[in-house]
């Protein structure tokens, strides 16, 4: 019971059901993810934790990144539950927004500046 209210009490944050979100598009180092949500890495990096310790994000380092990537639940019935959340959350236009706009980041240019 208690990995299901924690999975509830990260997932009920809203920049982290962002962040879920956008990392379902496609992995994003934090230098994309601060550009996408206009926050600070520091903000950035606190819900990247929170996720993480809630088995929601992995990452990998590729060269001089480090790629973080929405990790889906082996457990079909948290599965659902996000993507139910996931889906309803893409009815507000700025969530939706938010999630195609994920398609064109480009790190070499957020990045180098």
């Amino acid at each position: 019971m208690n990995r299901f209210i924690n999975l509830l009490k990260a997932l009920s944050d809203s920049n982290r059901l962002k962040i879920c979100a956008i990392l379902m598009e496609k992995p994003l180092c934090v230098c994309e993810i601060t550009s996408l949500l206009g926050m600070a890495n520091s903000t950035i990096s606190e819900h990247l934790s929170v996720l993480r310790k809630n088995n929601l994000v992995v990452y990998e380092r590729d060269g001089k990144w480090i790629n973080y990537k929405f990790k889906w639940p082996d457990n079909q019935t948290e599965k659902m539950i996000i993507m139910q959340i996931i889906e309803y959350s893409k009815t507000d236009r700025e969530f939706s927004e938010l999630v195609k706009k994920t398609a064109s980041v480009d790190r070499e240019i957020i990045c180098s500046r």
